[in-house]
């Protein structure tokens, strides 16, 4: 073994004597003397880049020994760094070269966030979203999941693409807000037009969306459906007002439910035919409930997490 290690020792001499360290193709093809050099047969089947701690604690063993000449001791620490070295290369350049390497961006229950992408498209996600995308954009492409409202920049020659679920929106420049859930990919056009299909290429189903229209793709049925948005308050998550005009109360409730993530219960569905004529903007929940009571004269308790309302009708 020792004449082995000799034998090793004297090839890595002349091979680092004769080389430079730049020389990233020869210590390539020298790796397996690199590593023989600093460990011995036992050691083999650890990967090549997991060798590190072992360099080190090789080094100071030897180190430690006072009839070790200095040289030796050079060689023996040119060695492990181009051990560690070409290890880390080697990460490095799966990395760089061979895996796009991809930014997350997640909000959660409490949270928003305003997102400015590498083409200046401006990205707001909602709370519970999800924006995912290729940090080096080569071209314009993210997967959302939740909930966002995209003002793409326009750009002809590059279509701006969304996967949602097994849906695809696919824009050139134009402003909408995309839902998503696992039953459903709905889509609200704001400015410009938006075309809506499934991911599945063979027998498509694409939908040409434009400005005031909403469409719904349904992950179950691979359905496209299309129609004229009737909902004011589709952006209230981003624009902190809730618009409600002759709106029926049980309509209400839903908006303000979803709004601000409570389950609210209508005992009384009488109540829920009563009208509500109000904008609300940057309010609490207690103070539209206050609100309510005074227009309605309704009343509200908590059961645990859950409110209740009742009333009488209008």
């Amino acid at each position: 073994m020792q004449n082995e290690e000799n034998k090793n020792m004297n090839e890595l001499d002349d091979l680092l004597r004769k080389s430079s360290l730049s020389d990233e193709k020869l210590f390539k093809e020298n790796a397996p003397l690199l590593e023989r050099s600093v460990f011995n047969e036992e050691h083999n089947s650890i990967p090549f880049y997991q060798k590190g701690e072992k360099i080190v604690k090789k080094l100071e063993k030897e180190f430690s020994q006072p009839n070790k000449d200095f040289n030796h001791k050079k060689w023996w620490l040119i060695a492990a760094t181009i051990v560690i070295l070409a290890g880390l290369s080697f990460i490095l350049s799966k990395i760089i070269n061979n895996e796009p390497v991809y930014k997350e961006i997640a909000t959660t229950t409490v949270t928003k966030s305003k997102v400015t992408l590498p083409d200046n498209t401006t990205v707001w996600l909602n709370k519970n979203s999800k924006l995912t995308f290729n940090q080096k954009f080569p071209k314009r492409e993210v997967t959302l999941i939740g909930e966002a409202f995209f003002d793409v920049t326009k750009n002809p020659d590059s279509p701006f693409i969304i996967n949602s679920g097994n849906a695809e929106i696919k824009v050139l420049g134009t402003s909408f807000n995309v839902k998503q859930t696992p039953e459903e990919t709905e889509v609200t056009v704001v400015t410009g037009k938006v075309i809506l299909a499934q991911k599945e290429k063979e027998n498509q189903k694409t939908k040409l969306l434009k400005a005031g229209y909403k469409g719904v793709f349904q992950e179950q049925s691979n359905k496209i459906k299309s129609e004229p948005n009737t909902n004011k308050n589709f952006l209230a998550w981003k624009t902190n007002t809730l618009i409600f005009e002759r709106t029926p109360f049980r309509d209400v409730i839903k908006a303000i439910s979803e709004f601000y993530g409570k389950e609210i219960i209508l005992n009384d569905q009488g109540v829920g035919n009563c009208t509500i004529n109000s904008t609300y903007k940057d309010q609490s929940f207690e103070e539209v409930l206050n609100e309510f009571k005074l227009i309605l004269n309704i009343e509200y308790n908590y059961q645990g997490n859950t409110v209740i309302i009742t009333g009488e009708p209008c």
